[in-house]
């Protein structure tokens, strides 16, 4: 009895890891669980630092980013709008998350050389990298992404130099947010703990 509860406080304590994995296909992106999309199609056309639409923020590592519809069904772009890296003129884009996610994936379209993706968690430490072909004028539908337990954030990282490219249907699939006990539930598990330390001493007595 005593060293099943005694598994039973463990299990609850700890969780296994999830296997990493890259995620790509063609097409719309592929997740599992439940799946929120950011298709960029409100936006119009703007050029900015960064934008938010929703629980996502994208930004431009070293320069402005832009929404725009001027090749809006084309190049792996799914609606009326998409965001790009400033027609060329920034080499990373980061995108945050108000909460870790467990996957997530995007269109991508005009690449002309790899990318590097590679996403973090919230202390930046790198959890898993993937290359991000280029696609060149490719209108498939081709989507990469990343899976992992815990995602905070991710950067893409151009390979080369003024290389125009664009990101649609933002997917991703969120971390379900840990219950903080309550005082009283941490007061149960402490008494749970000392009624197992007395038995066991009160058999060692005998």
């Amino acid at each position: 009895m005593k060293t099943t509860l005694l598994s039973l406080i463990l299990a609850t304590a700890f969780t296994s890891a999830a296997v990493a994995a890259p995620v790509t296909g063609k097409g719309d992106p592929v997740l599992t669980g439940t799946v929120t999309v950011v298709n960029f199609d409100a936006l119009g056309n703007s050029w900015v630092p960064s934008l938010t639409a929703g629980n996502l923020s994208i930004s431009g590592i070293d320069g402005s980013i832009s929404t725009s519809t001027t090749y809006a069904g084309s190049y792996n772009t799914r609606g009326a709008a998409y965001v790009d890296n400033a027609q060329g003129n920034t080499n990373g884009l980061r995108f945050d998350f108000a909460n870790s996610v467990s996957a997530f994936a995007f269109n991508w379209g005009a690449s002309d050389v790899n990318w590097t993706l590679t996403a973090y968690d919230s202390t930046g430490v790198a959890l898993e990298s993937t290359s991000v072909n280029a696609v060149w004028g490719s209108n498939d539908g081709d989507y990469f992404g990343l899976a992992h337990a815990g995602i905070a954030y991710a950067e893409l990282i151009s390979g080369g130099w003024g290389d125009y490219v664009m990101v649609d249907n933002f997917s991703f699939v969120e971390e379900a947010v840990a219950a903080v006990p309550e005082p009283g539930t941490l007061a149960l598990f402490g008494v749970a703990l000392a009624g197992l330390a007395l038995g066991r001493k009160r058999k060692q007595a005998h």
